[in-house]
C-alpha cells in the first residue's frame, strides 16, 4: 500500500523518488516494465483555485485493496460515520 499527497508538478518527483518512468492509462499507474497499479484519487481542494491537492492510493493487488478498505470502515464505524 503506499500514499502519496501530490500537487502539479510532484507528480514527477515521485516518479523520480520510485527510481523509474511511470504514466497514466485511465485509471492505472503503469510502470515502465508494465506491471500496473490501480490509482484511487481523492481531490482535497476545499477552495477554487490552480493548485489542486490529490491524495494517489496505490495498491498492486485486490487482496491489499480490500484489506484497507475493511480498516476504513472499520474505522469509520468506531467514529460512529455511516459507511
Amino acid at each position: 500500500l503506499g500514499f502519496e499527497k501530490l500537487q502539479g508538478d510532484d507528480l514527477q518527483a515521485y516518479a523520480a523518488r520510485l527510481n523509474r518512468t511511470v504514466r497514466f492509462h485511465g485509471d492505472r499507474l503503469e510502470e515502465l516494465h508494465g506491471q500496473s497499479f490501480h490509482v484511487f484519487r481523492k481531490l482535497l481542494a476545499v477552495a477554487p483555485g490552480p493548485d489542486v491537492s490529490i491524495v494517489f492510493l496505490t495498491f498492486n493487488t485486490l487482496s491489499l485493496l480490500r484489506r484497507a478498505l475493511e480498516t476504513v470502515h472499520r474505522d469509520l464505524d468506531a467514529l460512529g460515520e455511516p459507511v
